[in-house]
């Protein structure tokens, strides 16, 4: 008999953040996984290369790693998913880390058998006011309970699903580092289950605000977003790309923070910091996005980085 869960961790995106300490994440990661003294876990390590000095791992404890080699976000997230044993996979990576007992609180929200998917709340890891408004623009949504989560889409690093329900690749087609969460979400929506928000599964997620090379690529995948987001005609386009840059994405931004300020402790008393932090942010929206649009080969290799599969540059 295989595993009750599949953990995986995809194990790149610590390079953007600069500040990832994922020796001390994949340990915690281990720790929970282990815990669950009632079900019998593994952890999957998706990689394009070996990963050196992993920690001592419990003896109980199943741990694997997935080499692909050149394979980008979504790619890998793929390839693990389709080696998980687990009745349940839960999908994560090696720049987040979890909270004490988040592993316990996801069997408990698929006890349920009538439940497909469950997807919970991340927060950026630091309690400074700046980390917080970064939480509210990059998962706001998941901040408002179910029913705005029945309008979003879960995020790539903190949701679920019953292995049962895909024979292989649940995050679709998509290669890199944009598309696969949207698939993800709608394919569980359409397949009868319900997708629930757990609220209770919290992860914290480096803050890559203050390293530039963090901060640059969260800020072009703001803008470089495609048509037909999540779908097999998914494709880059300027035009919208200029838009979001112009003001289309500083909007969604000002709505989530409106929206979901209240639960991240955010309140009016901080408007002149919030207006200040947005002016900067749509300011370097705008400045990064011209500079990759007017530059032929810097926008190739962002595309390719973003929409392997699908580039139209």
């Amino acid at each position: 008999m295989g595993p009750d869960l599949t953990v995986v961790l995809e194990t790149t995106t610590g390079d953007f953040t600069g500040a990832c300490d994922s020796r001390r994440n994949l340990t915690e990661w281990m720790g929970e996984a282990a815990s669950l003294a009632a079900h019998r876990a593994e952890i999957v390590l998706a990689s394009p290369a070996p990963l050196q000095g992993l920690p001592e791992r419990p003896s109980s404890l199943p741990l694997r790693q997935l080499i692909v080699p050149g394979a980008g976000y979504y790619a890998l997230k793929n390839a693990a998913a389709n080696e998980a044993q687990g009745a349940l996979v839960f999908f994560s990576d090696l720049d987040c880390r979890p909270t004490v007992g988040c592993l316990r609180v996801l069997m408990e929200a698929f006890a349920d058998r009538e439940v497909g998917g469950v997807a919970g709340r991340s927060y950026y890891d630091g309690q400074g006011l700046v980390t917080r408004i970064g939480s509210a623009h990059s998962w706001g949504d998941l901040h408002r309970g179910q029913a705005a989560f029945e309008r979003a889409a879960a995020v790539a690093h903190n949701v679920a699903i019953r292995r049962e329900l895909y024979a292989r690749d649940p995050f679709g087609p998509f290669a890199g580092r944009i598309g696969g969460d949207r698939y993800l979400t709608e394919a569980l929506r359409s397949s009868g289950r319900r997708f629930v928000l757990e609220e209770r599964l919290i992860l914290f997620h480096e803050d890559p605000t203050w390293r530039l090379r963090g901060l640059v690529e969260r800020h072009l995948r703001d803008t470089f977003v495609p048509l037909h987001y999540g779908t097999n005609q998914q494709r880059f386009s300027a035009p919208l790309t200029l838009a979001c840059a112009l003001g289309l994405r500083l909007g969604l931004r000002l709505k989530r923070v409106a929206l979901a300020g209240k639960r991240l402790g955010i309140g009016v008393r901080h408007l002149p910091v919030v207006i200040a932090v947005e002016g900067i942010y749509w300011a370097l929206d705008l400045l990064l996005t011209l500079a990759v649009l007017a530059v032929p080969s810097w926008r190739r290799r962002w595309l390719a980085f973003l929409l392997p599969n699908a580039v139209v540059a």
